[in-house]
């Protein structure tokens, strides 16, 4: 009888990425939020580098006394996205973004505090895209959620960021996995905010993910009935 021999940590590797797959095909029920309305609505901004896909938020969706608010208590706006803790600041390449996937590892929050609309300062592919209000507050509930929180419940961050106008990256909560990159990760809290996204789990790179943005999602508020008629 022929016997096959593996690495001794093989069965552990193989048992953990069969827990991420079903844990990514059945996770928690959600609450998804209701569709944007003429009289409730509110636009943001998608970005992409071709790498990595952010969310343009402005300020005053967030709470005086929130993390974001605290730290650039200026900005009207603010570009954010999440990624694995050593990729993420760079320089993301091949090489990093595989390293970066081999094995579940921590993750940052990157915050850049803008005075001007985001689509104007940063020279990105971005697609706008309409919220409810509840929906707006559900991205934001899940941004500040993220946040790891030190003994006086302020955010840990981590080192400066990528804008030398005002950014920083903290460290956050979640784990970066195959299951769980940064466009998943976007592209799941887009779904809970009653976006159509698609499947998270699809959008391996960005550019699935804005297509999909363009094609399945509002770019614009609904009209008022008066000016529908």
């Amino acid at each position: 009888m022929i016997r096959c021999f593996y690495p001794p940590h093989f069965a552990r590797i193989a048992g953990l990425a069969c827990l991420m797959m079903l844990a990514a095909c059945a996770g928690p029920s959600r609450t998804i939020a209701p569709p944007p309305q003429a009289d409730d609505c509110a636009l943001i901004g998608v970005s992409s580098n071709g790498w990595h896909a952010g969310f343009y938020l402005p300020a005053e969706a967030f709470a005086p006394d929130s993390v974001l608010r605290s730290e650039f208590p200026e900005a009207d706006w603010f570009a954010i996205g999440w990624g694995d803790v050593r990729a993420y600041p760079g320089p993301l390449g091949p090489a990093s973004a595989v390293t970066a996937i081999a094995w579940p590892t921590g993750s940052l929050i990157h915050a850049a505090g803008l005075t001007r609309d985001p689509r104007a300062a940063y020279l990105q592919d971005h697609v706008d895209v309409a919220v409810s209000q509840a929906g707006l507050a559900s991205l934001v509930e899940a941004i500040e959620a993220e946040f790891q929180r030190d003994g006086d419940d302020g955010a840990m961050v981590a080192g400066p960021g990528l804008d030398p106008r005002g950014s920083a990256f903290f460290e956050a909560r979640s784990s970066y996995h195959l299951f769980n990159t940064c466009n998943v990760w976007l592209a799941g809290h887009l779904r809970d905010a009653g976006v159509d996204a698609g499947w998270p789990g699809g959008h391996v790179l960005p550019a699935t993910l804005m297509s999909r943005l363009e094609s399945g999602a509002s770019s614009a508020c609904p009209p008022a009935p008066e000016a529908a008629r």
